[in-house]
């Protein structure tokens, strides 16, 4: 299929991991890429793989926190591309594993928001201010998670901050959808990325029983979340808008 041939992608945490496996579904798919993440050499990988399925495919290096870096990013999107299509949210980071609330360093905490949560909202507000101007419809996909849906011991600034996506998702949703903009967020169960790899026999542990729940008994693939994220971004769901569309091996229908 080419459900994007002439669309411009946005799209932050492109450098491995669920970011990589979307843009080269999109550039599979005809789209024109802008790919901004803070991890150079791996994000001009995902470039390079992109551009040799076909794709013209720009690196924009963009820490999602800074207002201004995010404004230049999409600005030069369209100087480069002529517009933005679909904005896909997906930079994150993970945070502490395993400390209490009371017992969680505030400058992480701080820090997973300002990229979660912040992030997603200023890369929102860059978005819609395009496509208003444009007039134009639009998509946009933020990346929230399971725990965006559900609590896990600590985890906090993380579960706080995709849950953060969804309420932003959401509000933002009912402001946009007359103006032709859908918005959605696509909610991962266990999957094998990079921030998921155990780093030690205890995270190794864990990750066992985690996956012992799902009922489809495996975890997901990046692969796998990226195709529903071409959904949600194409006509294909024109008339979806609003929602966290989860993607967990059957976990929350439990």
């Amino acid at each position: 299929m080419n459900r994007f041939t002439n669309k411009t992608i946005f799209l932050t945490g492109g450098a491995t991991g669920i970011g990589r496996a979307t843009a080269l579904a999109f550039a599979s798919e005809g789209a024109s890429l802008a790919i901004c993440d803070v991890a150079e050499t791996e994000t001009q990988e995902t470039v390079q793989l992109c551009k040799n399925a076909g794709a013209n495919a720009l690196f924009i290096k963009t820490d999602v926190a800074s207002a201004d870096q995010i404004q230049s990013a999409v600005q030069r999107t369209i100087q480069e591309f002529g517009g933005l299509d679909v904005g896909v949210n997906n930079a994150g980071i993970e945070g502490t594993r395993d400390k209490g609330t009371h017992e969680y360093d505030e400058t992480i905490f701080r820090r997973v928001i300002d990229v979660n949560l912040t992030g997603v909202f200023l890369c929102m507000k860059a978005q819609l201010q395009a496509m208003l101007a444009a007039q134009k419809p639009g998509a946009i996909v933020n990346t929230s998670s399971i725990l965006g849906h559900f609590g896990m011991p600590g985890h906090a600034a993380y579960i706080a901050a995709k849950h953060g996506v969804m309420g932003l998702t959401r509000a933002a949703a009912l402001e946009y959808a007359r103006y032709g903009v859908r918005i959605n967020a696509v909610c991962p169960g266990w999957i094998e990325t990079p921030m998921t790899i155990a780093h030690n026999e205890k995270d190794q542990q864990l990750m066992d029983k985690l996956v012992k729940t799902v009922p489809m008994r495996r975890r997901g693939t990046p692969e796998e979340i990226a195709q529903t994220i071409l959904f949600l971004a194409s006509d294909h769901a024109s008339y979806i808008t609003g929602q966290g569309y989860l993607a967990d091996g059957g976990l929350a229908a439990m």
